[in-house]
């Protein structure tokens, strides 16, 4: 009997859960079917393709094309897509807290300011090819004031919503705009050209991606600081848009006319122009991008940060190739120790490369690895002597300790560091060249802390 009983329970259950997993759709497209029915007007937000927000006697247009989200009026340019996306999806899913009345007359639209005797002052038109335009008349405020009147375009029904979607409706051109300076990548620029007064480079990056002034003879400039200037340039924002549609005129009284910093650039095939002018306070610049007819503001850092780059910005290195792509390094001490730096993984991360047999700890090597292959990359040189012969240069090397070998695909280059007394610097000779460089001495320290990093050397050597 307990059995029959235990039996006709499952079943009881089994039909209970079978019935509720079949109904839980039904119940999920009613709930659909009722937020639908209390949407203002259901429309697909990605199928909207232009939104229009009138203004009073301003209008702001905004359409998508193959490029993306553009603006139209009342500037032309390219519009934050996110924010027009976020703007629109408010619009197409926003409801009515409950409908105030249904087919008013003319003067009763007028008295709620949804047109009638007057037109609206605020409204959204949003288009979707293949469908008539969806449009939201905004009106007064209620006694209250804690919601609008809205009236949806062909309806003659008055209904209130949140004051949130009426702050949408009434929202800026200016918060659809993008703020970033500019959307490339640093690496994707391929040609450059500034004035700073005292201050002319006309440089193009070759196929090794390096940079050579267009001047005769050319002279190679520092890849690292033109990355620094582009990357500042591509991650520097847009502080406030002043005044749109201006004139030369206007542009010269805020120091655009003559501008501190003229930079031009080509990035994707496309060019582009920045100029940076007087002080607008508040830590700010004037600045003008491109040919536009746009002034704005912008953190004074960039000027300074840029204008000091140029100021550094012709290569001393006296092995100035692309470290990019660097295979590796080797550092031999002169009593034959030897140690070598390699990158590892797809983000290159260096690393040293102990000897044979080593079993000793490896947890400084990664940062050994860093300092070395920065110093190598870095490396100025603040002057250099001709040799004659080969005697000069043992005076330049009285001293020396340590070898360094650069490996790039197809290409290595030695050289060896010495110094002689009184100095405190180094002095570097590349084999097979007739000259020698006189560098800082933190080179020297670097490849040093190498070979103590492996303890490979004594550190009283």
């Amino acid at each position: 009997m307990n059995r029959r009983l235990l039996l006709l329970a499952l079943a009881v259950l089994s039909l209970t859960a079978v019935l509720f997993l079949w109904d839980l759709p039904r119940e999920h497209r009613q709930k659909e079917e009722k937020h639908e029915s209390e949407l203002l007007g259901f429309l697909d937000p990605a199928l909207v393709d232009t939104l229009r927000l009138h203004q009073g006697p301003e209008l702001v247009t905004v359409v998508r094309d193959e490029r993306g989200w553009r603006m139209i009026t009342p500037v032309t340019e390219e519009a934050n897509a996110s924010g027009v996306e976020g703007m629109i999806a408010s619009f197409c899913r926003a409801t009515a807290m409950r409908v105030v009345a249904a087919d008013v007359d003319t003067t009763a639209l007028d008295a709620f300011g949804l047109g009638g005797l007057r037109p609206a002052e605020w409204w959204v038109e949003m288009i979707s090819p293949g469908r008539p335009p969806l449009v939201y008349y905004f009106g007064r405020s209620s006694p209250t004031g804690k919601a609008h009147y809205l009236r949806v375009g062909g309806s003659r029904e008055v209904q209130l919503v949140s004051n949130s979607l009426d702050e949408i409706s009434k929202v800026s051109y200016k918060a659809l705009r993008i703020y970033d300076l500019f959307t490339f990548q640093p690496d994707e620029i391929d040609s450059f050209a500034v004035d700073r007064g005292d201050i002319h480079y006309r440089a193009v990056k070759n196929a090794d991606g390096l940079w050579f002034t267009t001047e005769s003879p050319p002279r190679q400039l520092k890849r690292r600081g033109l990355f620094t200037i582009a990357y500042d340039l591509c991650e520097a924002h847009i502080q406030y848009f002043i005044a749109d549609g201006v004139n030369e005129k206007v542009f010269d009284s805020y120091g655009l006319g003559h501008p501190r910093i003229d930079i031009h650039f080509r990035a994707g095939q496309k060019r582009h122009r920045l100029r940076m002018g007087g002080d607008a306070g508040n830590d700010l610049i004037f600045a003008r991008r491109d040919e536009e007819s746009s002034l704005f503001s912008i953190n004074s850092r960039l000027l300074d940060s840029t204008s000091k780059t140029l100021e550094e910005l012709i290569e001393t290195n006296p092995a100035p190739f692309n470290y990019a792509l660097l295979d590796s390094v080797k550092v031999v001490w002169y009593t034959g120790e030897t140690i070598t730096a390699v990158p590892q993984g797809p983000r290159r991360e260096w690393d040293l490369r102990p000897p044979a047999g080593y079993q000793g700890s490896k947890g400084f090597f990664p940062v050994a690895a860093r300092n070395l292959i920065y110093g190598v990359e870095e490396l100025q040189s603040d002057g250099s002597v001709e040799l004659s012969s080969r005697d000069e240069l043992e005076k330049y090397l009285k001293v020396r300790k340590v070898r360094c070998e650069l490996f790039w695909p197809g290409k290595t280059v030695r050289y060896q560091i010495g110094w002689r007394g009184g100095e405190d610097a180094n002095w570097l000779h590349i084999l097979g060249e007739k000259r020698v460089y006189r560098i800082p001495r933190d080179l020297f320290f670097r490849m040093r802390g190498t070979l103590l990093a492996a303890k490979l050397i004594n550190p009283h050597s």
